[in-house]
């Protein structure tokens, strides 16, 4: 009984050597291309992750609409998400799976300017981590015409 739970002990040791999940991995590069969307242009980050981005609350009220790392005093800002795929992976998650998402932020002013090729810059970029239901899932996806 010994020998069995050394082999184990052993088997276990050297499956947490062996690193971070496939799933942990493709959560990990999705944090960090969020992580990096400062500075970049809407259509840019939309291009890393391949999907397109949901608007969700365009606001000069900057208690409704957190401004990040932005700095653009007397602006409206809009933020904007991802709705990344969910996981069921339960070293991230909980036996029920999860969610991650992406949220930026950028000037409204830009966004207007370039709603036909989303050329708008990124000024703000925040990870959500652990969500039980898709975070940005019901948000409009952003098309020509919709900000105000």
């Amino acid at each position: 009984m010994n020998a069995r739970r050394i082999a184990l002990a052993a088997a276990m040791l050297a499956l947490a050597a062996c690193g971070p999940s496939k799933e942990e991995q493709r959560v990990e590069q999705l944090h960090q291309i969020c992580l990096g969307a400062v500075g970049k242009t809407v259509l840019e980050v939309e291009q890393m992750y391949e999907l397109n981005i949901r608007i969700v609350d365009c606001s000069a009220d900057t208690t409704r609409v957190s401004t990040l790392q932005c700095n653009a005093p007397g602006e409206s800002l809009c933020i904007m998400g991802f709705d990344l795929p969910g996981s069921t992976d339960q070293s991230l998650c909980d036996p029920n799976g999860c969610y991650f998402a992406c949220a930026i932020r950028a000037v409204q002013s830009d966004l207007k300017l370039h709603e036909e090729d989303h050329l708008a810059n990124v000024c703000g970029s925040r990870w959500v981590n652990h969500q039980p239901a898709r975070p940005f899932y019901n948000a409009p996806i952003w098309v020509p015409g919709m900000l105000p």
